[in-house]
């Protein structure tokens, strides 16, 4: 199954409340989420602290170790698991740890769509 993308209220107005995504969590925990103020927008910045506390995450996708070190396969990439083109917010929720490559292979797709071939 797939978040909603938005809800609309009874006058016809967009929600502005983020929805839960009712899929399986991820080996991170985390379900993805969509809409509210956060929807369809960019992460905050990591702090340098917390970007090299991650250094070697395991992708949420294939599991392998993550690197800081841009431009390789490995790469650590800040993932939106309900695709921010289709209104993924940028919650703690909505963002997983991957590889570059689960993560431009997955591309707009949500987990459920995108399977690791």
């Amino acid at each position: 199954m797939t978040a909603v993308l938005s809800e609309n209220s009874a006058d016809g107005t967009a929600s502005n409340e983020a929805t839960p995504s009712n899929r399986p969590p991820g080996p991170d925990g985390k379900r993805g989420s969509t809409g509210g103020p956060g929807a369809g927008k960019r992460f905050k910045p990591e702090s340098p602290e917390t970007k090299a506390a991650k250094e070697g995450a395991p992708c949420r996708y294939c599991g392998k170790a993550t690197t800081n070190e841009p431009g390789k396969g490995n790469s650590r990439e800040r993932d939106h698991i309900d695709p921010k083109s289709r209104g993924g917010n940028n919650s703690s929720e909505n963002e997983g740890d991957s590889c570059r490559d689960c993560n431009r292979s997955k591309s707009g797709r949500n987990p459920d769509e995108w399977q690791k071939r």
